[in-house]
């Protein structure tokens, strides 16, 4: 069995990882206790780590053990010695294994140190007689090649040689074959951390992997799979120790302080499958990405936190997107800039620098943002050059996390529970827009030459010749609602103009546009196709035509606006710093389920922002995704700002409802959406029940609090699922329930027919049945 290691080694960090000369006792068990379980010695553990690290099911969950094993070589010098001789700590140079054996890759790159005898004994076969096992054979192999791949070919330093001291013995990388217990694939192992001297930001390190992995039970039938994704993982850690071993964020103080690496441990998870895309170990963790996007991509709350591993989707995204050399060179200017932590400036810059100063962080957060949307059920519906390649087989944000409208208006406080954390997001979905009023009036100007026509009267016969129906807002009104197009509202050329978030002409955030000319806001909208006049007086332009592409004009026809109001902006309970926000507009269009266009723009801080969504009956529903995301790596900054405050997203949603078509209605049982359900269409969208409560006049519900229960049967009559909790729609007396078209055991139902047998009571307490009836619906997968 390993002896514990730990060197004799010390530095402190500087601003990146700054430890006081000495450690609380509390601190000092935390970091030793992590360290214990990572290297196998669970047995001195206490109970309450040993239960904190395993899941649900009483399996370990660490990945990689590199972070633990680091915090205690760095602060090993300010251990109680009286702490470490309690828990009978063996203290070593180097991992010492009984009978010993080392044998050299055939690249003459790797020592790898083994045994075949005692508890760390690896399989003794040796099929090719040449007196080493098989499987040490192998590992040498597999290091040579992820070596090749990793120095050679994409170009990043190979690790400092360690033959400074004698322990190391030479210049050849040390891989130790271990017993190393349930739940850890490896350990990368700090060595010497001064080899620069005390400031130094270079380190030596070797390496741990499992003599078998037979306790991975993914991998007990092939351990080769398991050896590739460790090496890949755990070498590039030693990349990393070899180009700037200080990258991490200090969380927290005193007892509670903890070295946040998500850099390393994301970037690590990537080259794995930059190595060894077949094997797609990252898809076991990306659960502890996709089911809450509300959280920081920085999250490192404990050493058995799995969202580290799960955020390889970042810089998946950052691959796809500026190509694989930008997760080089932001490791190249980690160094640069000197002791960590230094990600997010330094990514800043990578971006900046990949997209020839058209984008930086906030910019490539938001695009990150959108891409997250798209997986899973969604991933089909994804747009062009939006997603990630392998988006199908990642799991989808739940419907629990999304905030989800169907009745209007909406108003949502700032401080909810779907607020987003520093880089972030959130989503706000709007259905069922269908039921939103269409405005059947529109402007009327003098002459459709007339760029002065800020003031409408309706239009009473939409075919004369004399009067057009442009919808036409002027800058004057300091309405926000619209596009800026330079040149002036003549101007048909007006590609990739920007929203017009806020302030004055002379303040919009224009990109692409010059200039506001004559302060007029051209309404316009990103979509496959414009509006278009044969000639700027012609009165066919109140109607719309596909543009060819060989001219024509730009205009929108509008019948109607879905106006949004949002506050977005810091908590409260801390100072209000810059914070940029992303903002992604995906709209699914209601004539065709299977098409999504996008829209995005960037709104540059803290702001109450009005937006609009033009003709929102076009669309099945519309999702606005949020993202929050400063690149901001100052030890202010998070002293006063950290990281897991949440971001206030407030909203209003203002819409005209037709009430008439509800008014003096009577309790009634309105048909399921959509019949037939049809789940390749569908999404991650539940099938819906809807009752009509009885309405007066005015279409508002006589019955305050109604409670709906609908319970499905199959068409034997056996119960399939109960569902109800309604949420009510008081302007239209309308309630709902939701079914996710599963039975009471989580099981999808199959394809075929079903009953619902719905029933509406005054109140939760079901003393007084409003009405009942029932309904067939069909599922189709």
């Amino acid at each position: 069995m390993k002896q514990i290691i730990g060197l004799c080694l010390f530095l402190i960090l500087g601003a990146a990882a700054a430890q006081a000369e000495s450690l609380s006792r509390e601190r000092q068990r935390e970091i030793l206790d992590n360290y214990l379980y990572v290297t196998g010695q669970s047995d001195r553990l206490t109970d309450e780590l040993a239960s904190g690290v395993m899941d649900e099911h009483g399996h370990p969950v660490i990945k990689c053990g590199m972070s633990a094993v680091a915090d205690f070589v760095m602060n090993r010098h300010l251990f109680d010695k009286d702490l470490l001789a309690g828990l009978g700590a063996q203290i070593s140079n180097r991992p010492v294994l009984a009978g010993e054996q080392v044998a050299t890759s055939p690249l003459g790159l790797f020592k790898v140190h083994y045994t075949v005898v005692g508890d760390d004994a690896v399989s003794a076969i040796d099929n090719d007689d040449n007196l080493v096992p098989d499987y040490v054979d192998t590992v040498a192999i597999i290091f040579d090649s992820v070596h090749t791949a990793i120095v050679q070919q994409l170009g990043y330093p190979k690790p400092p040689a360690d033959n400074l001291y004698p322990a190391a013995g030479d210049s050849l990388y040390d891989v130790y074959l271990l017993d190393l217990g349930a739940g850890v694939y490896g350990l990368s192992y700090l060595d010497s951390i001064f080899i620069d001297g005390p400031n130094s930001m270079r380190a030596t390190s070797f390496m741990e992997l499992d003599r078998n992995y037979d306790d991975l039970p993914q991998y007990v039938d092939r351990p080769l799979d398991a050896i590739r994704v460790t090496a890949a993982h755990e070498y590039f850690h030693a990349v990393q120790f070899g180009i700037d071993f200080t990258e991490s964020e200090t969380y927290g103080s005193g007892a509670g302080a903890i070295s946040a690496r998500y850099w390393m441990e994301m970037s690590a998870t990537w080259m794995e499958e930059q190595m060894y895309d077949n094997l797609n170990d990252y898809y076991n963790y990306l659960p502890y990405f996709y089911n809450d996007p509300r959280l920081s991509l920085q999250q490192f709350n404990t050493y058995t936190d799995l969202r580290p591993y799960a955020s390889v989707v970042f810089p998946i995204f950052l691959a796809e997107e500026y190509g694989p050399n930008i997760i080089k060179s932001i490791w190249q200017r980690c160094r640069t800039a000197g002791p960590g932590p230094q990600f997010l400036s330094v990514a800043n810059a990578a971006i900046d620098s990949a997209s020839i100063g058209e984008e930086d962080w906030a910019v490539a957060f938001r695009h990150f943002t959108l891409w997250n949307w798209f997986t899973g059920p969604r991933a089909d519906l994804a747009p062009a050059g939006v997603g990630f390649p392998e988006r199908d087989s990642f799991p989808a944000f739940p419907d629990t996390m999304i905030a989800s409208w169907n009745q209007y208006p909406v108003v949502q406080p700032a401080q909810n529970r779907f607020n987003p954390l520093h880089n972030g997001a959130t989503f706000v979905s709007f259905n069922d827009l269908l039921l939103i009023e269409t405005d059947t009036t529109y402007w009327f100007c003098n002459s459709v030459l007339d760029s002065t026509c800020l003031d409408s009267i309706e239009v009473i016969d939409p075919q004369s010749p004399s009067e057009y129906d442009f919808f036409r807002v002027g800058c004057g009104t300091n309405d926000t609602t619209y596009w800026v197009c330079w040149g002036g509202w003549e101007d048909s050329v007006c590609a990739k103009p920007r929203r017009v978030v806020t302030g004055t002409p002379g303040s919009y955030p224009i990109t692409d546009c010059e200039a506001v000319i004559d302060g007029t806001d051209t309404t316009y909208r990103e979509r496959t196709f414009y509006y278009v006049c044969d000639s700027l007086a012609d009165s066919r332009c109140v109607d719309s035509i596909r543009t060819d592409g060989s001219g024509g004009y730009d205009w929108m026809y509008i019948d109607s606006l879905f106006d949004l109001t949002f506050a977005l902006g810091t908590n409260t309970n801390v100072p209000v710093l810059p914070q940029p926000w992303g903002v992604s507009f995906i709209y699914r269009l209601q004539d065709d389920p299977d098409s999504v266009i996008v829209d995005s723009l960037m709104i540059p801080d803290a702001v109450t922002v009005r937006l609009a969504v033009p003709n929102p009956a076009d669309y099945l529903n519309v999702t606005i995704a949020l993202s929050p995301a400063t690149a901001s790596n100052s030890t202010d900054y998070y002293r006063s700002y950290p990281y897991s405050i949440p971001m206030d997203v407030g909203y209003f949603a203002e819409a005209d409802i037709e009430t008439d078509e509800y008014a003096n209605k009577p309790s009634a049982v309105l048909a399921p959406y959509p019949n037939p359900a049809v789940v390749s269409r569908m999404g991650v969208e539940p099938l819906r029940f809807r009752m009509q409560v009885a309405t007066d006049a005015q279409g508002l519900p006589l019955i305050e609090t109604p409670y709906l229960v609908v319970d499905i049967f199959t068409v034997a009559g056996e119960l399939v699922r109960t569902v109800d909790q309604p949420e009510p729609n008081p302007i239209r007396g309308l309630y709902e329930v939701a079914w996710d078209m599963r039975n009471d055991g989580g099981t999808e139902v199959a394809s075929g027919a079903y009953i619902a047998y719905g029933r509406l009571y005054e109140s939760d307490e079901k003393k007084q049945l409003l009405a009942e009836d029932h309904v067939k619906v069909a599922i189709i997968r």
